[in-house]
């Protein structure tokens, strides 16, 4: 977000239009942007996918994983709620989203995630050690039907 935050501030520092994009009589009724190559955007969205690619796909195994057969329909409908939550409020700050205030809302959610990465990383840092990393479990071990044909001959884990 800060690098999204840096590119924003670089479009309006351009003209002709300079914090209103497409909207001032020398963009000749919104035909010519400001002067900036639109290439200055890639590493946002690379970045971007870099990061919530990963994130989704662990955290889904990781909520998989860790709930119990009986709770898995529910803790991936409450995730679908989590996701709702999460439109409902982009579509709430897209009032913001508009020129120039469109540099705030940039500015606020880099603060936001500057703010709350030290925070979540202090709150869960231990957890990983506690409970044996992903998907691991100290309190059972798996047990093998004698053959080793992997998931075909796996019986369910016992309690030790």
């Amino acid at each position: 977000m800060a690098y999204a935050v840096g590119v924003q501030k670089l479009i309006y520092s351009k003209e002709p239009c300079y914090e209103r994009p497409l909207d001032c009589p020398a963009s000749a009724f919104g035909s010519i942007s400001n002067n900036i190559s639109v290439w200055v955007q890639v590493p946002v969205y690379i970045l971007l996918a870099l990061a919530e690619i990963p994130g989704y796909t662990t955290l889904s195994e990781y909520r998989y994983s860790e709930a119990s057969k009986d709770m898995r329909s529910l803790v991936q409908a409450l995730r679908q709620v989590t996701s709702g939550v999460g439109s409902a409020l982009g579509m709430a700050l897209s009032q913001v989203a508009k020129d120039p205030k469109v540099l705030y809302l940039y500015i606020g959610l880099a603060a936001t995630m500057a703010i709350s990465a030290p925070v979540f990383w202090f709150a869960f840092k231990g957890y990983d050690k506690d409970q044996g990393g992903l998907g691991g479990d100290l309190h059972t071990q798996p047990s093998r039907s004698g053959d080793d044909r992997g998931d075909l001959g796996a019986k369910e884990p016992q309690v030790v």
